[in-house]
């Protein structure tokens, strides 16, 4: 793409979106084909201007790879319980509907050191 041209008139800048220095730009391909680039704007009037690659892992089709389904969805394999911040607890358990050690009732699981403890002082 040595001789792509963007074309300003449909670039935007991603200030709003916490990339103050950077710019979605449509680029004209030398084969008449138009392009997405995030472009630095230091790099617009250059001539052969540093851009991001569109062939990344989050953008292929199909399903997800498990790491990213997991970050996104989660797993019925995670605590769940609400964290002082008010979002779900990620925590991994055993089994499912378990709480982790950090929001177990003391009760629950009789394997963590809070159903430990408390099995300790119920004797």
């Amino acid at each position: 793409m040595s001789g792509a041209q963007i074309d300003s008139r449909r670039a935007a800048c991603l200030c709003d979106v916490g990339a103050p220095n950077y710019v979605a730009a449509v680029c004209i391909t030398d084969d008449g084909d138009e392009a997405l680039w995030l472009v630095h704007k230091d790099e617009l009037d250059s001539d052969n201007p540093a851009h991001g690659h569109a062939d990344q892992p989050h953008e292929r089709l199909g399903r997800l790879p498990l790491r990213w389904r997991e970050r996104v969805w989660g797993d019925d394999l995670r605590c769940g319980r609400p964290r002082a911040n008010g979002q779900p607890c990620r925590h991994r358990v055993k089994e499912r509907g378990q709480s982790c050690a950090a929001h177990c009732d003391g009760q629950s699981c009789g394997k963590c050191r809070s159903c430990y403890l408390a099995a300790e002082a119920s004797r």
